[in-house]
């Protein structure tokens, strides 16, 4: 049989995506790239926030008149644990740790519900596909339960995968064109296998693998800690790029989000990124809108923005998700929350100008991922900092180029090759 995926969400849906692919394809099954040929469409969705859900919800209903007869779909991953009510026209809904036995799943006769977050969610077995960048899945679940949130729900309990297991399948992974790895987690720091933590395992990953960049995503504040800096530091193929979350700025807020740190607890961490790695990039999270944020709470959280001047920023109106605590509080004003967002992203913005102008005249490594779709003769790649340049020249896919930016044009920097 053909099958289609559409994903849509992070990059653990993409992992996923990738891991449904190779279990797929061990059952002879073949992928097709236009969902008019498939006889199974997965679409894998994420239901963190309220506008994924809603895309990938859109997308299930608009393809109703384009698939062949007797083509089946299924709506796969969070979204599917999370939904209360679902289009009628589809045939199943597969949770996130049933992937391994997919391909049987699809045989089952009627209408599939299969959601609970019960199993293991290991697929450390599988082979992940990948252009530049390997997605690599260290552990699944949370047990943070941020009362925003619904992940643990979704995802269920944390549980770490044994180390020589992430090391075979990176080694079955990782093709002529893998540039870097991107170790993947909810809470990456929580990560703890028979005593075996975070730090640890990212020390043995940095050395075997030594010829590849090392991304993890994401990191909790809580649980952020100087040994960790420390090795991002002293390890050459470890990126100096750290995403770190911190929602709100206000103490109340943040007790209210059950996020386990303050505002001086995350600063302290963020002062000491900046002593100890040379020129790291931080990025993160933050919401505005949450129940009871008031004025003040809001100018704490750009009191934080101001004084740590992030490289970048996802930036989110509050939205209620089922299952999570903050989904039964009072919610704000939809008006006053889209103000402050709207503020938030200008000043955000801004200073994100501001930090790109001055990487004019410097000397940054290149990730070559791909070609310009509006040159034909540039490429696109990703710096030590994970920031996205535009560098001059036609360059193999994977290889990793020493170039001098000699432009800013608008938030993209322009570079050329420099000549050893």
């Amino acid at each position: 049989m053909k099958f289609f995926i559409a994903t849509y969400g992070c990059q653990m849906n993409k992992y996923d995506s990738n891991v449904i692919r190779d279990y797929m394809g061990m059952r002879d099954h073949t992928e097709s790239y236009t969902i008019d040929d498939a006889d199974i469409i997965f679409v894998n969705g994420c239901s963190v926030r309220e506008h994924a859900e809603k895309r990938a919800i859109g997308f299930v209903n608009s393809m109703k008149s384009q698939i062949k007869k007797n083509a089946r779909i299924y709506i796969i991953g969070c979204l599917a644990t999370a939904l209360k009510e679902y289009p009628k026209h589809i045939n199943g809904l597969i949770g996130t740790t049933h992937y391994d036995r997919i391909s049987d799943i699809i045989n089952m006769n009627g209408f599939v519900d299969m959601r609970d977050t019960e199993g293991e969610g290991n697929y450390t077995n599988a082979r992940i596909r990948n252009n530049v960048s390997l997605f690599i899945s260290i552990m699944k679940g949370c047990n943070n339960f941020c009362s925003y949130c619904i992940v643990p729900y979704l995802r269920g309990k944390e549980i770490s995968f044994s180390p020589d297991s992430i090391f075979k399948q990176i080694e079955s992974s990782i093709n002529t064109k893998t540039g870097e790895i991107l170790l993947l987690g909810q809470n990456v720091n929580s990560y703890n296998y028979r005593g075996k933590r975070f730090p640890e395992l990212l020390i043995e990953i940095a050395n075997i693998f030594k010829n590849y960049r090392i991304r993890f995503l994401t990191s909790h504040p809580k649980d952020f800690n100087e040994l960790l800096i420390r090795i991002i530091a002293d390890k050459e193929n470890i990126m100096n790029s750290v995403h770190l979350p911190f929602q709100s700025g206000s103490d109340k807020i943040l007790k209210m989000m059950h996020r386990g740190y303050l505002q001086t607890d995350y600063l302290k961490k963020i002062n000491m990124l900046k002593q100890i790695i040379k020129d790291v990039a931080i990025t993160t999270d933050v919401m505005t809108g949450f129940p009871f944020e008031t004025e003040h709470d809001f100018n704490e959280t750009m009191k934080v923005i101001l004084e740590v001047r992030f490289d970048d920023a996802f930036m989110y109106k509050f939205s209620k998700r089922n299952y999570s605590l903050a989904g039964f509080m009072n919610d704000a004003d939809e008006n006053i929350k889209l103000r402050r967002l709207k503020h938030l992203i200008k000043i955000q913005n801004s200073i994100k100008i501001e930090k790109m102008a001055t990487l004019k005249g410097k000397t940054v490594k290149v990730l070559i991922e791909r070609k310009s779709k509006k040159s034909e003769n540039d490429c696109i790649g990703r710096d030590e900092g994970d920031r996205m340049i535009v560098i001059k020249g036609l360059f193999d896919i994977g290889t990793v180029i020493k170039a001098e930016v000699i432009e800013i044009k608008g938030n993209t920097p322009i570079a050329i090759k420099k000549e050893e």
